[in-house]
């Protein structure tokens, strides 16, 4: 394969994956925000972290 076809293969390839990052992130603007997983997952524990405090407190008490 000579370099003119070998460069002219890696533009195409190129152009290919542009396109693909084009339709993706298209759909990422489509789709509704959410929260974040691991923030809200976060939450959660620390919440339930103050729950058992809470608890082993009022137990004492």
């Amino acid at each position: 394969m000579d370099r003119s076809s070998l460069l002219a293969d890696a533009v195409a390839y190129i152009n290919q994956l542009k396109s693909k990052v084009e339709e993706l992130e298209a759909k990422v603007q489509e789709q509704p925000q959410k929260p974040k997983a691991g923030n809200n997952t976060s939450n959660n524990l620390d919440h339930q972290s103050s729950q058992s405090t809470n608890a082993v407190i009022d137990q004492h008490h």
